[in-house]
């Protein structure tokens, strides 16, 4: 009895482990159609369309993009500038100002590297939007126009500002702080 019960176990453990085999390589099998329908699916065949362009046209088309101009850098931020000036003069209330003037002092700084111009824009913030959220970091800025005139005066005059309006615990604040190596 003992070992007609043995026996159906092995038989039983034999079925388990070929039902096992056999579902791994349907598996696979499934996989294996798969990964190949989806590359297929995923690489779109190239259709071949002839041309109702000559040559010549060809040629044509490529001088023509050849030759568009690309705009100069300075001169599109020279037009950018242009355009906010002319909406801070024509919109006094608007409360984008700050933002317009602070977009001026960046483009007059770092695309035309007009340090004198950036800074001006830079005041102008301090001194007519103080409580505007992004006048902390202008801070930063005018006083780093002014060093890159080679006029430590009034970049000293800047740090010594942010260690006076600023929080002592932001970043602007221990910036100016290190700055004056206090």
């Amino acid at each position: 009895m003992i070992e007609a019960n043995t026996t159906k176990r092995s038989w039983l453990w034999i079925l388990v482990l070929a039902a096992s085999v056999l579902v791994f390589v349907v598996a696979v099998a499934a996989m294996l159609f798969r990964e190949g329908d989806s590359e297929e699916e995923s690489i779109p065949r190239a259709r071949v369309k002839q041309s109702s362009m000559t040559q010549r046209e060809i040629q044509a088309r490529l001088e023509k993009i050849k030759n568009t101009e690309t705009p100069d850098p300075a001169d599109v931020a020279r037009a950018t500038i242009e355009e906010h000036r002319e909406r801070i003069e024509s919109e006094p209330d608007n409360p984008e100002r700050p933002a317009l003037l602070q977009a001026m002092g960046n483009l007059y700084w770092h695309k035309l590297l007009d340090y004198e111009n950036a800074a001006w824009c830079y005041e102008q913030i301090i001194l007519n939007y103080p409580d505007w959220a992004g006048t902390s970091m202008v801070y930063g800025d005018l006083a780093t126009c002014y060093e890159k005139m080679d006029d430590p005066q009034n970049a000293m005059r800047i740090y010594m500002e942010m260690m006076r309006v600023l929080p002592e615990d932001s970043q602007e604040y221990l910036y100016a702080k290190d700055k004056l190596k206090l």
